[in-house]
Protein backbone atom coordinates (compact mmCIF):
# COMPACT_ATOMS: atom_id res chain seq x y z
CA UNK A 1 0.00 0.00 0.00
CA UNK A 2 1.12 3.47 -0.53
CA UNK A 3 0.02 5.21 2.78
CA UNK A 4 0.53 9.41 3.01
CA UNK A 5 -0.11 10.62 6.65
CA UNK A 6 -0.55 13.95 6.98
CA UNK A 7 0.23 16.06 9.82
CA UNK A 8 0.66 19.97 10.84
CA UNK A 9 4.57 19.58 12.01
CA UNK A 10 7.67 17.03 11.76
CA UNK A 11 10.29 17.92 13.67
CA UNK A 12 13.68 18.53 11.09
CA UNK A 13 15.97 15.26 11.33
CA UNK A 14 18.06 15.31 14.39
CA UNK A 15 15.70 17.09 16.45
CA UNK A 16 13.19 16.55 18.90
CA UNK A 17 9.73 16.09 18.47
CA UNK A 18 7.43 18.67 18.93
CA UNK A 19 5.40 16.43 20.82
CA UNK A 20 2.81 12.91 20.94
CA UNK A 21 1.62 13.86 17.31
CA UNK A 22 4.99 14.20 15.62
CA UNK A 23 6.30 11.29 17.54
CA UNK A 24 3.80 8.81 16.70
CA UNK A 25 3.86 9.73 12.90
CA UNK A 26 7.23 8.89 12.41
CA UNK A 27 7.74 5.67 15.19
CA UNK A 28 4.36 4.09 13.20
CA UNK A 29 6.00 5.04 9.14
CA UNK A 30 9.41 3.28 10.62
CA UNK A 31 7.20 0.55 10.99
CA UNK A 32 4.85 0.48 8.45
CA UNK A 33 7.57 0.99 5.69
CA UNK A 34 8.44 -2.87 5.75
CA UNK A 35 5.74 -3.73 3.87
CA UNK A 36 4.43 -0.37 3.02
CA UNK A 37 5.58 2.91 0.51
CA UNK A 38 4.86 5.41 3.16
CA UNK A 39 4.86 9.11 2.23
CA UNK A 40 4.09 12.25 5.44
CA UNK A 41 3.38 15.62 4.15
CA UNK A 42 3.77 18.65 6.30
CA UNK A 43 4.98 21.91 6.46
CA UNK A 44 8.46 22.95 5.59
CA UNK A 45 10.17 24.24 8.45
CA UNK A 46 13.18 26.68 8.88
CA UNK A 47 16.43 24.55 7.90
CA UNK A 48 14.26 21.70 6.20
CA UNK A 49 14.18 20.35 2.52
CA UNK A 50 10.98 20.52 0.33
CA UNK A 51 11.43 16.93 -0.04
CA UNK A 52 13.77 14.40 2.29
CA UNK A 53 14.19 10.98 3.43
CA UNK A 54 13.71 10.02 6.69
CA UNK A 55 14.56 6.17 6.93
CA UNK A 56 12.87 5.42 4.05
CA UNK A 57 10.16 7.50 4.77
CA UNK A 58 9.59 10.42 2.27
CA UNK A 59 8.37 13.32 3.77
CA UNK A 60 6.98 16.13 1.48
CA UNK A 61 7.14 19.65 3.31
CA UNK A 62 4.53 22.08 1.24
CA UNK A 63 4.05 25.83 1.63
CA UNK A 64 5.78 28.93 2.72
CA UNK A 65 8.09 28.24 5.74
CA UNK A 66 6.57 27.96 9.21
CA UNK A 67 7.66 28.38 12.61
CA UNK A 68 6.27 25.42 15.15
CA UNK A 69 2.68 27.20 17.10
CA UNK A 70 0.19 25.89 19.24
CA UNK A 71 -2.27 28.07 18.93
CA UNK A 72 -3.48 30.67 16.64
CA UNK A 73 -2.13 31.33 13.14
CA UNK A 74 -4.99 30.33 11.17
CA UNK A 75 -4.30 32.24 7.88
CA UNK A 76 -1.24 29.76 7.46
CA UNK A 77 -3.39 26.90 8.89
CA UNK A 78 -5.84 27.18 6.42
CA UNK A 79 -3.25 27.87 3.70
CA UNK A 80 -1.52 24.38 4.80
CA UNK A 81 -4.73 22.83 4.26
CA UNK A 82 -5.26 23.99 0.85
CA UNK A 83 -1.58 22.48 -0.18
CA UNK A 84 -2.56 19.29 1.48
CA UNK A 85 -5.20 18.34 -1.35
CA UNK A 86 -2.54 19.68 -4.29
CA UNK A 87 0.40 17.64 -2.85
CA UNK A 88 -2.08 14.39 -1.99
CA UNK A 89 -3.51 14.70 -5.81
CA UNK A 90 0.22 14.53 -7.09
CA UNK A 91 1.23 11.85 -5.00
CA UNK A 92 -2.15 9.36 -5.11
CA UNK A 93 -1.60 7.17 -2.29
CA UNK A 94 -3.83 3.84 -1.43
CA UNK A 95 -4.92 6.08 1.97
CA UNK A 96 -4.83 9.28 3.67
CA UNK A 97 -4.34 9.35 7.16
CA UNK A 98 -4.71 12.58 8.86
CA UNK A 99 -2.70 13.39 12.26
CA UNK A 100 -3.49 16.29 14.95
CA UNK A 101 -6.58 18.31 14.63
CA UNK A 102 -4.94 20.85 12.40
CA UNK A 103 -4.60 18.32 9.50
CA UNK A 104 -7.76 16.91 9.56
CA UNK A 105 -9.82 19.29 6.92
CA UNK A 106 -6.57 18.99 4.35
CA UNK A 107 -6.69 15.25 4.74
CA UNK A 108 -10.35 14.93 4.32
CA UNK A 109 -10.54 16.80 1.45
CA UNK A 110 -7.64 15.23 -0.45
CA UNK A 111 -8.89 11.62 -0.19
CA UNK A 112 -12.34 12.53 -1.01
CA UNK A 113 -10.58 14.44 -4.42
CA UNK A 114 -8.41 11.40 -5.21
CA UNK A 115 -11.37 8.79 -4.04
CA UNK A 116 -9.32 6.71 -1.60
CA UNK A 117 -10.01 5.80 2.06
CA UNK A 118 -9.94 8.98 4.78
CA UNK A 119 -8.75 8.04 7.74
CA UNK A 120 -8.49 10.35 10.85
CA UNK A 121 -6.27 9.70 13.81
CA UNK A 122 -7.60 11.17 17.05
CA UNK A 123 -5.18 12.07 20.15
CA UNK A 124 -7.41 13.99 22.05
CA UNK A 125 -11.43 15.16 21.72
CA UNK A 126 -11.70 18.47 23.56
CA UNK A 127 -14.97 19.25 23.42
CA UNK A 128 -16.14 21.16 26.26
CA UNK A 129 -12.43 21.85 27.35
CA UNK A 130 -10.84 24.22 24.64
CA UNK A 131 -11.54 27.22 26.61
CA UNK A 132 -9.89 25.59 30.13
CA UNK A 133 -7.00 24.35 27.64
CA UNK A 134 -6.21 27.48 25.19
CA UNK A 135 -8.21 30.28 26.18
CA UNK A 136 -11.04 32.09 25.06
CA UNK A 137 -10.86 32.96 21.60
CA UNK A 138 -8.08 30.18 20.53
CA UNK A 139 -10.72 27.75 22.63
CA UNK A 140 -13.68 28.98 21.37
CA UNK A 141 -12.62 28.70 17.76
CA UNK A 142 -10.67 25.38 18.33
CA UNK A 143 -14.13 24.27 19.61
CA UNK A 144 -15.72 25.17 16.68
CA UNK A 145 -13.61 23.57 14.13
CA UNK A 146 -13.01 20.73 15.87
CA UNK A 147 -16.56 19.97 16.04
CA UNK A 148 -17.03 20.90 11.86
CA UNK A 149 -14.36 18.52 11.02
CA UNK A 150 -15.08 15.39 13.34
CA UNK A 151 -18.40 15.67 12.23
CA UNK A 152 -16.93 15.02 8.27
CA UNK A 153 -17.90 11.47 7.04
CA UNK A 154 -13.95 10.19 7.37
CA UNK A 155 -13.97 6.07 6.38
CA UNK A 156 -12.32 5.09 9.70
CA UNK A 157 -11.27 7.00 12.80
CA UNK A 158 -7.82 5.68 14.94
CA UNK A 159 -8.24 6.73 18.77
CA UNK A 160 -5.14 6.46 20.97
CA UNK A 161 -6.94 4.94 23.41
CA UNK A 162 -10.53 4.15 24.78
CA UNK A 163 -11.08 7.00 26.26
CA UNK A 164 -10.77 8.83 23.01
CA UNK A 165 -12.81 6.79 21.38
CA UNK A 166 -15.71 6.87 24.11
CA UNK A 167 -15.21 10.45 23.44
CA UNK A 168 -15.92 10.20 19.63
CA UNK A 169 -18.66 7.89 20.07
CA UNK A 170 -20.71 10.23 22.85
CA UNK A 171 -19.69 13.86 22.20
CA UNK A 172 -19.26 13.23 18.29
CA UNK A 173 -22.13 10.27 17.91
CA UNK A 174 -19.30 8.16 15.64
CA UNK A 175 -20.54 4.54 14.95
CA UNK A 176 -18.00 2.44 17.12
CA UNK A 177 -17.58 -0.07 14.33
CA UNK A 178 -16.01 2.77 12.05
CA UNK A 179 -12.99 3.64 15.77
CA UNK A 180 -10.04 1.19 15.93
CA UNK A 181 -8.09 2.17 19.01
CA UNK A 182 -4.19 1.99 17.85
CA UNK A 183 -2.05 3.14 21.01
CA UNK A 184 0.94 5.33 21.13
CA UNK A 185 3.93 2.53 20.93
CA UNK A 186 7.20 3.18 22.41
CA UNK A 187 11.21 1.34 21.26
CA UNK A 188 12.09 -0.80 24.38
CA UNK A 189 14.97 -2.05 22.70
CA UNK A 190 16.11 1.41 22.88
CA UNK A 191 14.99 1.70 27.12
CA UNK A 192 16.67 -1.53 27.50
CA UNK A 193 19.91 -0.76 25.55
CA UNK A 194 20.20 2.70 27.44
CA UNK A 195 22.36 2.05 30.54
CA UNK A 196 23.47 4.28 33.60
CA UNK A 197 25.78 3.78 36.28
CA UNK A 198 23.58 4.94 39.19
CA UNK A 199 21.16 7.16 40.29
CA UNK A 200 21.57 10.62 40.72
CA UNK A 201 23.19 11.28 44.58
CA UNK A 202 19.88 13.72 45.42
CA UNK A 203 16.69 12.46 45.77
CA UNK A 204 15.26 13.93 42.08
CA UNK A 205 11.95 14.01 40.53
CA UNK A 206 11.47 14.08 37.21
CA UNK A 207 8.62 15.46 34.92
CA UNK A 208 8.24 15.46 30.81
CA UNK A 209 5.78 17.69 29.64
CA UNK A 210 4.89 20.73 27.84
CA UNK A 211 5.27 23.76 29.21
CA UNK A 212 1.52 25.17 28.89
CA UNK A 213 -1.40 25.92 31.69
CA UNK A 214 -3.47 22.22 31.49
CA UNK A 215 -0.18 20.82 32.25
CA UNK A 216 -0.06 21.83 35.35
CA UNK A 217 3.72 21.86 36.37
CA UNK A 218 3.19 24.98 39.00
CA UNK A 219 1.49 22.04 41.00
CA UNK A 220 4.51 20.04 40.91
CA UNK A 221 6.83 23.40 42.11
CA UNK A 222 4.42 24.05 44.92
CA UNK A 223 4.86 20.40 45.76
CA UNK A 224 8.31 20.54 46.05
CA UNK A 225 8.00 23.94 48.47
CA UNK A 226 6.48 21.31 50.67
CA UNK A 227 8.68 18.51 49.90
CA UNK A 228 11.77 20.67 50.58
CA UNK A 229 10.87 21.08 54.31
CA UNK A 230 11.83 17.55 54.74
CA UNK A 231 13.74 16.68 52.04
CA UNK A 232 16.05 20.11 51.58
CA UNK A 233 18.42 18.44 49.00
CA UNK A 234 15.28 17.62 46.73
CA UNK A 235 15.74 18.28 43.06
CA UNK A 236 12.85 18.45 40.08
CA UNK A 237 13.95 18.22 36.66
CA UNK A 238 11.46 19.66 34.26
CA UNK A 239 12.27 18.27 30.75
CA UNK A 240 10.22 20.24 28.09
CA UNK A 241 9.41 23.50 27.09
CA UNK A 242 6.61 25.95 26.49
CA UNK A 243 4.77 29.79 26.78
CA UNK A 244 4.86 29.00 30.61
CA UNK A 245 8.51 28.70 31.30
CA UNK A 246 9.28 32.05 32.23
CA UNK A 247 5.85 32.24 34.77
CA UNK A 248 7.37 28.77 36.37
CA UNK A 249 10.71 30.01 36.75
CA UNK A 250 10.07 32.99 38.06
CA UNK A 251 7.26 30.75 40.36
CA UNK A 252 11.22 28.84 41.30
CA UNK A 253 12.72 31.93 42.77
CA UNK A 254 9.00 33.23 44.47
CA UNK A 255 9.33 30.04 46.44
CA UNK A 256 12.85 29.77 46.83
CA UNK A 257 13.35 26.79 44.96
CA UNK A 258 15.71 28.08 42.14
CA UNK A 259 18.45 26.20 43.32
CA UNK A 260 16.44 23.01 43.07
CA UNK A 261 14.88 23.01 40.28
CA UNK A 262 16.85 22.36 36.39
CA UNK A 263 14.59 23.94 33.31
CA UNK A 264 16.48 21.18 30.98
CA UNK A 265 14.24 22.71 27.66
CA UNK A 266 14.28 20.54 25.34
CA UNK A 267 16.02 17.46 25.45
CA UNK A 268 17.57 16.73 21.97
CA UNK A 269 18.35 13.06 21.81
CA UNK A 270 16.08 10.15 23.22
CA UNK A 271 18.92 7.74 24.48
CA UNK A 272 19.67 11.19 27.06
CA UNK A 273 15.83 11.43 27.83
CA UNK A 274 16.16 7.93 28.83
CA UNK A 275 19.62 8.55 30.83
CA UNK A 276 17.87 11.24 32.83
CA UNK A 277 14.18 9.60 33.68
CA UNK A 278 17.02 5.88 34.91
CA UNK A 279 19.11 8.64 36.95
CA UNK A 280 15.51 10.17 38.85
CA UNK A 281 13.59 8.72 41.61
CA UNK A 282 10.18 9.48 40.40
CA UNK A 283 8.35 10.48 37.63
CA UNK A 284 5.63 13.14 37.96
CA UNK A 285 2.79 13.81 35.37
CA UNK A 286 0.42 16.35 36.65
CA UNK A 287 -1.86 17.54 33.89
CA UNK A 288 -5.24 17.61 33.63
CA UNK A 289 -5.80 17.28 29.98
CA UNK A 290 -4.17 13.54 28.07
CA UNK A 291 -5.21 11.67 25.25
CA UNK A 292 -2.79 8.74 26.40
CA UNK A 293 -0.03 10.04 28.53
CA UNK A 294 2.80 8.12 26.93
CA UNK A 295 5.34 9.65 28.59
CA UNK A 296 4.18 7.47 31.92
CA UNK A 297 4.79 4.37 29.57
CA UNK A 298 8.29 5.98 28.70
CA UNK A 299 9.04 6.32 32.56
CA UNK A 300 7.50 3.08 33.44
CA UNK A 301 10.18 1.88 30.40
CA UNK A 302 12.85 3.24 32.25
CA UNK A 303 12.17 1.29 35.22
CA UNK A 304 11.16 4.17 37.75
CA UNK A 305 8.22 4.58 39.57
CA UNK A 306 5.59 7.66 38.88
CA UNK A 307 2.95 9.58 40.31
CA UNK A 308 0.21 10.98 37.98
CA UNK A 309 -3.13 12.96 38.31
CA UNK A 310 -5.89 10.40 38.43
CA UNK A 311 -7.25 11.10 35.24
CA UNK A 312 -9.46 8.60 33.06
CA UNK A 313 -6.74 8.14 30.04
CA UNK A 314 -4.10 7.80 32.80
CA UNK A 315 -5.98 4.65 34.55
CA UNK A 316 -5.94 3.35 31.17
CA UNK A 317 -2.59 3.90 30.00
CA UNK A 318 -0.98 2.44 32.96
CA UNK A 319 -4.18 0.23 34.87
CA UNK A 320 -2.68 1.22 38.26
CA UNK A 321 0.69 -0.46 37.48
CA UNK A 322 4.05 0.84 38.57
CA UNK A 323 3.10 3.83 40.67
CA UNK A 324 0.71 6.25 42.66
CA UNK A 325 -2.21 8.67 41.55
CA UNK A 326 -2.84 11.74 43.24
CA UNK A 327 -6.18 14.00 42.78
CA UNK A 328 -5.81 16.27 39.95
CA UNK A 329 -4.93 20.01 40.96
CA UNK A 330 -4.40 18.98 44.65
CA UNK A 331 -0.77 19.87 45.23
CA UNK A 332 -0.62 18.89 48.66
CA UNK A 333 -1.60 15.09 47.42
CA UNK A 334 1.19 15.03 45.03
CA UNK A 335 3.82 15.94 47.54
CA UNK A 336 2.44 13.19 49.93
CA UNK A 337 2.53 10.58 47.26
CA UNK A 338 5.63 11.93 45.66
CA UNK A 339 6.83 11.62 49.57
CA UNK A 340 5.42 8.17 50.04
CA UNK A 341 7.64 6.94 47.21
CA UNK A 342 10.95 9.31 48.08
CA UNK A 343 11.22 7.29 51.64
CA UNK A 344 10.59 3.66 50.93
CA UNK A 345 12.44 1.50 49.27
CA UNK A 346 9.86 -0.87 49.65
CA UNK A 347 7.18 0.21 47.72
CA UNK A 348 9.55 1.49 45.24
CA UNK A 349 11.05 -1.74 44.76
CA UNK A 350 6.87 -3.05 44.96
CA UNK A 351 5.67 -0.55 42.42
CA UNK A 352 8.48 -1.53 39.82
CA UNK A 353 8.06 -4.88 40.17
CA UNK A 354 5.41 -5.56 37.18
CA UNK A 355 6.68 -3.02 34.71
CA UNK A 356 8.56 -4.94 32.17
CA UNK A 357 6.11 -7.09 31.46
CA UNK A 358 3.28 -4.34 31.54
CA UNK A 359 4.94 -2.09 28.69
CA UNK A 360 6.14 -4.67 26.78
CA UNK A 361 2.35 -4.72 24.90
CA UNK A 362 3.35 -1.25 23.02
CA UNK A 363 6.36 -1.95 21.23
CA UNK A 364 6.09 -0.59 18.10
CA UNK A 365 5.88 -3.68 16.30
CA UNK A 366 2.55 -4.94 17.49
CA UNK A 367 1.00 -1.35 17.05
CA UNK A 368 1.85 -0.72 13.79
CA UNK A 369 0.70 -4.38 13.09
CA UNK A 370 -2.62 -3.37 14.22
CA UNK A 371 -2.45 -0.03 12.07
CA UNK A 372 -1.83 -2.00 9.44
CA UNK A 373 -4.81 -4.49 9.39
CA UNK A 374 -7.06 -1.54 9.90
CA UNK A 375 -5.53 0.30 6.85
CA UNK A 376 -5.96 -2.88 4.82
CA UNK A 377 -9.40 -3.59 5.85
CA UNK A 378 -10.60 -0.53 4.53
CA UNK A 379 -7.88 -0.07 1.29
CA UNK A 380 -10.18 -3.59 0.57
CA UNK A 381 -13.23 -2.71 1.24
CA UNK A 382 -12.78 1.01 -0.74
CA UNK A 383 -11.55 -1.64 -3.85
CA UNK A 384 -14.29 -3.54 -3.64
CA UNK A 385 -16.74 -0.85 -4.38
CA UNK A 386 -15.26 1.30 -6.50
CA UNK A 387 -15.04 -2.12 -8.71
CA UNK A 388 -18.72 -2.57 -7.86
CA UNK A 389 -19.50 0.78 -9.34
Amino acid sequence: MKIAFVTEYIAPRHKPYFGGVDSRTLNLARHLIKDNDVHIVTSLLEGTEKEENYDGITIHRIGDVRKFTQRGDFIKRLKFNSDIVSEISKLEPDIVDASGFVAYDGGFKAAKKINVPAIVTVHEVWQGDWVQNMGLINGFIGHFLEKNYLKYKFDGYVAVSDFTKQKLMYKMGIDSEKIEVVRNGIDLELYNSTIVDKKYDDPTVVTVSRLVPYKRIDDLIKALKILKRDIPNIRLKIIGVGPQEILLKNLSRQLGLEKNIDFLGKVNKTEDMIKILKQSHVFVLSSITEGFGMVVIEAMASGIPYVVSDIPPIRETTNGVGGLYFEPKNFKDLANNIRRILTDDLLQKCLTRNVKNYVSQFEWDIISDKANSFYETLNNHNHNNNHDH
